[in-house]
């Protein structure tokens, strides 16, 4: 079955508005739109709704205005560089998640999207009921970040509810790169208590430590590289290493290098005796 254009922007403004629990009412206050139509838009029933007008909707959902009115980009778009798109993640009847957003988020950015599995630190002495809640499935939150830098948080919307990687894993085992992540007691409380209230700045460490160890990984190997050097290494390889070089924060690289330093000098010697 072929779905048209605007039944996708339908199921699409449907679907984030209710995972960022906000009214009909709310989202179409001050913008000269009633409720009654934005219903009817959003239940496909009439074309009561210009592109024009649902872009002028578009960013109090965090949705990218210029992929409403011309149909290809990015879909998302933060109302500004410092917050998080904070979404519940749609749940099927049997509680199962529906990775409709997720994968739209992965897809749009040609899989350069971070994803980061939030594990809380739970000790044997922790909450027994949370303890039982959360079973074997131990993740709690997941961080997205794509490639136009959008920062995304999601969590079951019953704030005692974990799930387990595996529920995802068909869409994310072959395109972005994605990391578990143990986060302090203090930070899942937040999420977990204060959802509203949760920013950038409480996110931005979990978000530095992972690129940062990203990077890492990254140096690494490009010592390795350089150990085992040989004529045969194309141009293009060199081009791929210098973009990613030229992507890391300035900020970062001097302590990755620090750390990496002995096995830098061991390398060079390699060459040098070669």
């Amino acid at each position: 079955m072929v779905i048209d254009y605007r039944e996708k922007l339908s199921f699409l403004f449907r679907t984030v508005r209710k995972t960022q629990k906000k009214s009909q009412t709310e989202i179409v206050s001050g913008l000269g739109i009633s409720q009654t139509a934005l219903a009817k838009f959003e239940s496909n029933k009439a074309a009561a709704l210009s592109l024009k007008k649902l872009s002028e909707i578009a960013p109090k959902l965090n949705i990218n205005p210029d992929y409403v009115l011309n149909g290809f980009g990015n879909p998302f778009k933060q109302d500004r560089p410092d917050s998080i798109i904070k979404m519940f993640f749609t749940e099927d009847p049997l509680g199962k998640i529906n990775p409709y957003l997720i994968d739209l988020i992965i897809e749009s950015n040609d899989a350069r999207t971070l994803l980061l599995f939030l594990k809380p630190n739970m000790p044997i002495g922790a909450d027994r009921r949370l303890l039982r809640m959360r079973g074997e499935r131990h993740f709690y939150s997941l961080v997205m970040k794509d490639s136009d830098d959008n920062l995304f948080l999601f969590r079951r919307e019953d704030k005692d509810a974990f799930f387990d990687e595996t529920e995802l894993m068909e869409l994310i085992k072959t395109k972005p790169t994605y990391h578990n992540v143990i986060i302090d007691s203090e930070l899942f409380s937040k999420i977990r208590e204060n959802w509203s209230e949760v920013n950038f700045s409480d996110i931005r460490p979990v978000l530095e430590f992972s690129m940062g160890r990203e990077d890492a990984i990254f140096l690494h190997r490009l010592i390795k590289k350089i150990s085992s050097h040989s004529d045969q290494s194309d141009q293009e390889d060199y081009e791929k290493i210098s973009q990613k070089i030229k992507s890391i924060d300035k900020a970062a690289i001097r302590p990755l290098l620090d750390r990496l330093l002995p096995e830098i000098g061991s390398s060079l010697k390699k060459l040098i005796n070669h």
